[in-house]
């Protein structure tokens, strides 16, 4: 996925297939946390999601801009990749065994907290109207990522969990979409547990 980030139409269609396979079937999971290389899959998910989030915010500084039309990212598109990324990374995030060891080791935790800062203001900047797939993926990511920021082993600071909820409690309420009403109160139960 690292090699097509630049190509809407590949990074696209992986990220799809992968979020779907890994939606309900737990031997892709583990394959795919079991991934070797440089990085794991996690990190992986986690640096595309921020180079996403990062374009987003910022189209001039991280990319050109090419002539093929399957390349180029449109905000469509753009929002489509950010989508299917926090979807996977969600799904990935339900193997406890792999995740809380990726969660909690101390260089991904800095990039764990940027992630889930930068998820949490795109949230913040769209509405369930016109971002509905997008805002509930984000939401059960951080769902599954709050399940191991526990009192006795906490991942987030504070500040974050602050942020997790003012970017997630006006769900509860705001929308008729119940899997985004049931996965706001998981995100406030977990959230909980730090009162």
């Amino acid at each position: 996925m690292v090699r097509h980030k630049d190509s809407s139409a590949i990074l696209i269609r992986l990220a799809y297939i992968l979020g779907n396979l890994t939606t309900n079937w737990e031997e892709v999971r583990l394959q795919l946390c079991k991934t070797k290389g440089k990085q794991s899959s996690f990190q992986i998910l986690i640096d595309l999601a921020i180079y996403y989030f990062d374009k987003e915010e910022n189209p001039s500084k991280t990319g050109q801009v090419s002539s093929n039309k399957y390349e180029d990212f449109t905000k469509g598109n753009l929002e489509d990749a950010l989508t299917k990324v926090v979807k996977l990374l969600a799904n990935l995030s339900t193997e406890e065994g792999t995740a809380i060891s990726e969660f909690s080791t101390e260089g991904n935790q800095s990039k764990l907290k940027e992630f889930l800062s930068k998820m949490l203001r795109a949230v913040d900047t769209r509405t369930v109207e016109q971002n509905e797939e997008f805002i509930l993926n984000a939401i059960s990511c951080t769902t599954n990522i709050l399940y191991y920021d526990t009192a006795t082993s906490p991942l987030l600071d504070t500040e974050l969990r602050s942020q997790v909820f003012r970017s997630c409690a006006k769900f509860l309420l705001a929308t008729q979409n119940e899997e985004i009403q049931i996965e706001t109160v998981r995100v406030l139960s977990n959230l909980s547990r730090h009162s």
